[in-house]
């Protein structure tokens, strides 16, 4: 065979290696955000992108994917430690069409699946980016956050772990949950949006219960097997901290804070490491 025969069979193999494995970041950007069905997400790669870890990331109520991905230390804390951010986009919400919100287990009929939805989002991300399918992190903060509560109990093999900010179950509350699992949970002491307690509320004339938190970790203890009272208590001056870990399988992490509704300062970070640390994703 030629010099020039190799040379050739050469580059033609680059090129068709080239285009299988495509530009990673062809779609999820801020001026081209990657579509499935419906829905829509923003995408923010690791340098190491290829089977790298990924935290599905949920905007509150009248957010963006955008927005959040806006917000100091969020996907930062996520990237520097090699996990791919993936953001989707609610749907817009019945009683204000300017909002986008989830379509959570709150008694009301949505026009979208969300639940259905995230599985959507989580194949297109893993196939596109060639994420790791089997070290995935679903988090997300207030009515996202309620998503993940509702996520976790219905579907509780859909991700690896579970890392909810200042929203937990809205009632009716499930009556059960399909597994065990990994969740850490975040509040405020001083939430007076989403009160440890909860509350009753109308949203856009639509009359909603907001779940109690501590009836929402009780229902995850009981699914983990895990014991009403927490095995582990750590206090410092930021932050109180309740770990259910004496579990027949599962974990579950209580972190509570003097602010109002909001992320604890460096709940990215924490919720990464804790991830990160856990015996499934090592």
């Amino acid at each position: 065979m030629s010099r020039f025969l190799v040379i050739a069979g050469a580059l033609f193999f680059l090129a068709l290696n080239t285009h299988v494995r495509a530009n990673p970041q062809d779609c999820g950007t801020e001026d081209g955000p990657c579509e499935v069905g419906e829905l829509t997400y923003r995408v923010v790669l690791p340098q190491h992108p290829q089977n790298a870890p990924s935290v599905i990331y949920l905007h509150g109520y009248a957010a963006t994917a955008d927005s959040a991905l806006k917000l100091p230390n969020l996907a930062d804390a996520f990237t520097s430690r090699g996990i791919a951010v993936i953001a989707p986009n609610g749907q817009v919400d019945v009683g204000n069409p300017k909002a986008l919100d989830w379509g959570v287990h709150d008694g009301h009929r949505w026009p979208r699946d969300d639940l259905r939805a995230l599985g959507q989002i989580k194949k297109d991300a893993v196939e596109r980016f060639g994420l790791n399918p089997d070290r995935i992190l679903l988090a997300g903060y207030s009515r996202g956050g309620s998503l993940v509560w509702d996520k976790a109990c219905s579907d509780h093999t859909f991700a690896t772990a579970y890392a909810s900010a200042s929203g937990a179950f809205w009632e009716p509350m499930w009556r059960r949950c399909s597994g065990p699992v990994h969740l850490h949970h975040s509040h405020g002491y001083a939430d007076r949006t989403v009160p440890l307690e909860g509350r009753f509320v109308i949203f856009g004339g639509w009359e909603f219960e907001q779940g109690s938190v501590m009836k929402s970790i009780e229902i995850l203890t009981r699914t983990n097997g895990c014991g009403q009272m927490a095995d582990k208590a750590v206090t410092d001056a930021a932050i109180w901290e309740k770990r259910w870990t004496n579990c027949d399988a599962g974990s579950l992490v209580l972190a509570l804070g003097p602010h109002g509704h909001g992320r604890q300062t460096g709940w990215a970070d924490s919720v990464a490491e804790w991830f990160l640390n856990l015996p499934a994703t090592q």
